[in-house]
């Protein structure tokens, strides 16, 4: 059973993202997060901005109810340009990957509000599922853990036509969320347009969830989606869910304009 347990708000989960960031700009491996983290940075992104507030004062104000508008998660997605596999050859990359997931692995730091010590221990190596135990003042447990997936190739790119994979990844924004005054959360993160076509595609519960959230909350921000490069995106073949997606988004007073 897919288990889901953490937002950026979670000490533990936000810095490890952050991290994570720091990572993978020093070994040079252009990437970005896809997927329900990369929902949670976009949405946390748009309230802190909107809210003039910082993630940890966000998510104990009254103003609003975190959960309406996140979904948790314990899984990390990313996306790795395909340029790097080539550019530096499967052992180069690998021995760079592995180098990432050591630094990761963090015997003990001080989390973002100073108030706990946070320890992350690579307990199943590899460079496509690493999976994380976490430990906060020493305690963890098998629940506390995050798995990461992560693409490499044109072809991890799901249901839409592998050419897109590089334009994700070359497509991606860096965000960077105010978890406190003193740490700020990074990460290249897929931009929205993209994200909401590789959600729409599947059209999951969870998608539909995130699809919901993220697009409602763009609109509630003054923003506008570019709906002619998703319509691109999923026409032909997934015209039944796009059309979807407009009812979802209350966009289909858009649909022959676009």
């Amino acid at each position: 059973m897919k288990r889901e347990l953490y937002t950026l708000a979670d000490e533990e989960f936000g810095y490890f993202i952050s991290n994570l960031h720091e990572q993978m700009k020093k070994e040079d491996l252009s990437y970005v997060l896809v997927g329900g983290t990369a929902v949670q940075a976009h949405i946390f992104k748009r309230l802190t901005d909107q809210t003039k507030k910082t993630l940890s004062e966000l998510i104990l104000s009254d103003e609003l109810r975190i959960q309406d508008y996140i979904r948790a998660t314990d899984d990390i997605d990313l996306a790795i340009s395909s340029r790097v596999l080539e550019r530096e050859g499967y052992v180069n990359f690998n021995r760079k990957m592995n180098r990432v997931l050591d630094m990761l692995e963090t015997e003990e730091v001080i989390s973002p509000s100073e108030e706990f010590l946070l320890s992350y221990k690579l307990i199943r190596r590899g460079i496509k599922r690493p999976r994380f135990q976490i430990y906060v003042d020493g305690e963890g447990n098998d629940e506390m853990q995050i798995a990461m997936n992560i693409g490499r190739d044109k072809k991890d790119l799901q249901n839409l036509d592998s050419e897109n994979y590089d334009t994700f990844v070359d497509g991606g924004q860096t965000l960077q969320i105010p978890f406190n005054k003193d740490f700020i959360i990074s990460a290249n993160v897929i931009k929205p347009e993209h994200l909401i076509v590789s959600k729409v595609a599947k059209f999951r519960a969870k998608d539909t969830m995130d699809v919901h959230s993220l697009s409602d909350l763009i609109r509630d921000c003054g923003e506008e989606l570019n709906l002619s490069e998703i319509k691109k995106l999923l026409l032909p073949d997934y015209e039944k869910n796009y059309r979807r997606f407009l009812d979802l988004a209350n966009l289909t007073n858009n649909l022959n304009n676009h």
